[in-house]
């Protein structure tokens, strides 16, 4: 039967084609947005923290939410805060504006920072402000006219805290910083082994005063808002 329509035949078989290519081809977006090639040292249990507003944005949580969920020994191996700032930076002689993150010391036990005192360069930075043969390391740079020397510099794979947002720089988060009431933070941390991504969402539940939604994501290197639309998509799918 199929033999006596070659037309119809060929329509359908194209058809059925189309059909499972694409499908295919939008299961293997969709898990490679929810999977990562990112080196970091289980990775299967770092999570990203922030608040999501009524109108459905996300954005970083109140330092004392930071400080109130670290004490949680119970459900995060380590937790750390990132602000991410603007500052006037001074490079030789340039002068730029560039992005800042300033970090609590719990970052570095997730993310390739330096552990010596000093700002980390980002990969981009380093190469296009010190030939390939230079070594930036124990040099000096000004942000907001104060002089910090150069601790090292961030691997290529690492753009920021998430794709599509770029960190220049990366330097220990001031104390001055720490004790302002308004400061606003993005949280990174690692699970205790054993312990779900729903457990620290129920540790968060319980600590959150606000009217805002606080979220625990798994960490993937995607912007909150295309982790939260993807962990959407998955839960109803």
């Amino acid at each position: 039967s199929l033999a006596r329509t070659p037309l119809w035949t060929s329509a359908l078989v194209l058809t059925i084609a189309l059909g499972i290519g694409s499908s295919a081809a939008v299961q293997g977006f969709v898990r490679g947005l929810l999977t990562t090639d990112l080196p970091i040292f289980a990775i299967e249990r770092v999570v990203t923290v922030f608040s999501i507003d009524n109108t459905g944005a996300s954005g970083p949580v109140s330092f004392e939410m930071f400080a109130a969920l670290k004490n949680r020994s119970d459900i995060f191996e380590s937790l750390g805060a990132i602000r991410e700032s603007q500052a006037r930076v001074s490079i030789g002689p340039q002068s730029l504006l560039l992005s800042v993150a300033g970090y609590t010391p719990e970052i570095s036990t997730v993310l390739p920072l330096a552990s010596r005192a000093g700002v980390t360069l980002s990969h981009r930075v380093r190469f296009a402000h010190f030939a390939a043969n230079v070594e930036p390391t124990g040099r000096s740079i000004h942000i907001d006219g104060t002089g910090i020397p150069i601790a090292g510099a961030m691997p290529y794979w690492l753009e920021g805290l998430y794709r599509g947002r770029a960190v220049d720089l990366w330097r220990p988060l001031d104390d001055r910083d720490q004790r302002d009431g308004r400061l606003q933070v993005w949280l990174l941390g690692r699970l205790r082994p054993g312990v779900s991504r729903q457990d620290a969402q129920a540790a968060i539940d319980g600590i959150n005063t606000t009217d805002q939604a606080v979220t625990a994501l798994p960490y993937t290197g995607q912007t909150p808002e295309m982790a939260e639309r993807i962990a959407n998509i998955t839960a109803s799918a």
